[in-house]
């Protein structure tokens, strides 16, 4: 009967036991909203929720890195909308000088708009964003141009190669650019000394040489359209794959939560359901407490 008795008593104590511990779990995914707090809650899910996380990681990488880049070519995109603008104008202002008609008076005017055209592009290749100037090549902390103690161009400072930044698996995007491929390209001299000849040959009243020179602009405009062409085409890429990357986000969030997230339906149901059974058990502990041997013999 003894051996009975302390059968009964052990198996109570570990119901309530049980009891108690599952109602402090369900309490635990309640308070927290989670429903691990430790791997070995879960070794399954906590080795999955790693993955996750890692992945997460890796898409606000490359989501800062798309949205830095983008901001980046916006500027670019907009000094070249400049150049492309001013470069237009400047062969507007040479075909306004060319012929015999055309008095000094005129001659000097179109000569000092086209001065101005220079110096305002001088500015537009060396502007820098974040402290990065954007047509240095990869000597990005190197101005391009610089301006010579006589107040001419200097020629290119930076070097030919292009910074590009990862904003995917496998997917760069230029970041600076060769302005020497923009001012110069193939030509045998940059834009700078077409601007500087052209100027001459504008206030000199030489036609044949302003109409060299608008040539010469012609050919820069189209490198810069092509450029700006790419670039928009780029800005089109990061702005389908900043997109793209939300939605990577918004998925692997939902898988993350399904793993360390507790349903509070579920947790709180589980919870009234355990309280129940602790109480009961509680009860069930309070009757054996009270059985005697008379119980027995009844």
């Amino acid at each position: 009967m003894r051996t009975t008795l302390t059968s009964v008593f052990r198996d109570t104590q570990e119901g309530i036991q049980l009891a108690s511990e599952r109602l402090a779990e369900f309490q635990r995914q309640v308070s927290s909203g989670r429903r691990m707090d430790l791997p070995s809650d879960d070794p399954t899910s906590a080795s999955a929720a790693v993955r996750e996380h890692a992945e997460l990681s890796t898409i606000e990488r490359y989501t800062k890195a798309s949205e830095t880049t983008s901001s980046r070519l916006t500027v670019v995109d907009s000094v070249l909308t400049n150049i492309v603008e001013r470069l237009s104008a400047a062969q507007t202002f040479a075909m306004s000088a060319r012929g015999t008609s055309v008095t000094a008076t005129q001659r000097t005017t179109a000569g000092q708009q086209l001065r101005g055209i220079r110096d305002a592009l001088f500015e537009d290749m060396n502007t820098a964003f974040s402290g990065v100037h954007l047509f240095s090549g990869t000597a990005s902390t190197t101005p391009p141009f610089v301006r010579n103690p006589d107040g001419s161009v200097s020629a290119y400072q930076g070097n030919t190669e292009t910074a590009s930044i990862g904003v995917d698996r496998g997917r760069d995007v230029p970041s600076t650019f060769d302005g020497s491929a923009l001012t110069q390209g193939s030509d045998a001299a940059d834009v700078f000394s077409v601007f500087s000849d052209l100027i001459t040959a504008v206030e000199g009243g030489d036609s044949e040489a302003v109409s060299e020179g608008m040539l010469g602009l012609q050919r820069a405009f189209e490198r810069a359209t092509s450029l700006q062409s790419r670039v928009g085409t780029d800005l089109q890429t990061l702005d389908s794959n900043v997109l793209r990357l939300g939605a990577l986000k918004r998925g692997a969030a939902g898988r993350l939560s399904s793993l360390e997230d507790t349903n509070l339906v579920a947790a709180i149901s589980g919870m009234t359901e355990s309280e129940t059974a602790y109480k009961a058990a509680l009860a069930a502990a309070g009757k054996v407490a009270n059985i005697s041997l008379l119980d027995y013999l009844k």
